[in-house]
């Protein structure tokens, strides 16, 4: 990243680490510890140095997300100490990651037991949750489902309305459409915590922190919201 060493306080990636560089292992490259191509080989160094627990026997094909922990080690680098960084994707805690095709492009689910394994190799304190736990979601809260939320998409492209794809409560539902929504029938609603093409439990969040925050006969300065204490740099 273009940013100096030790020059953040705080780093919100937000919905970027499957887009970021996956390496496609053979079973065997992995088996043996040797890659086929130099940046296979960077990636399995990167797996030794980080002694990443990895147990055979593995498939045939397997996905590693390199880029996500290259820029791990990037957090790591550009954070203060004492700086925090939250880093959210949807992504899995067992097996190997899976291709996930979407309109135009591939993205490739995080293999989060990896990625806080390398946080702590790295030195970060690590804390981990979903999405809407980190957010203190309601489960039982009734949004619209998404496949209807992009069905309104393309009627109000139409009617030349705006409209963006989100998670509709019925009264936001109601001030999004105004006038249009009585002509509608058949909307679904269910639970927030359940799955509509994709569910937000799938969506993960490592909180990490840098430390060495606390200088010598100084008391650090901090504002506490919803239990974390975000401290600032001097």
């Amino acid at each position: 990243m273009p940013l100096a060493d030790q020059s953040v306080d705080l780093l919100i990636d937000n919905e970027n680490l499957a887009d970021m560089t996956p390496v496609q292992f053979t079973g065997d490259e992995l088996l043996m510890f040797k890659g086929e191509n130099p940046q296979h080989e960077e990636a399995l160094d990167l797996i030794r140095r980080m002694r990443l627990p990895l147990t055979p026997p593995f498939p045939d094909e397997v996905i590693f997300n390199y880029g996500a922990i290259q820029f791990l080690q990037e957090v790591w680098r550009v954070l203060k100490p004492g700086g925090r960084a939250i880093l959210i994707e949807f992504g899995i805690e067992k097996d190997w990651p899976s291709p996930v095709k979407l309109p135009g492009h591939t993205e490739y689910e995080v293999q989060f037991s990896h990625l806080r394994h390398a946080a702590k190799w790295l030195g970060f304190r690590e804390q981990y949750c979903t999405l809407p736990q980190l957010l203190g979601m309601k489960p039982d809260t009734q949004v619209l489902c998404t496949g209807a939320a992009y069905t309104l998409r393309r009627i109000c492209r139409e009617l030349e309305k705006p409209f963006s794809v989100r998670a509709y409560t019925k009264n936001e539902l109601g001030t999004a459409l105004g006038d249009l929504l009585p002509k509608l029938n058949g909307l679904h609603y269910h639970n927030v915590s359940d799955p509509a093409w994709f569910g937000l439990l799938d969506f993960k969040v490592l909180l990490v922190e840098k430390p060495g925050g606390m200088n010598i006969g100084q008391q650090p300065v901090f504002k506490e919201s919803a239990g974390f204490r975000w401290y600032t740099q001097r």
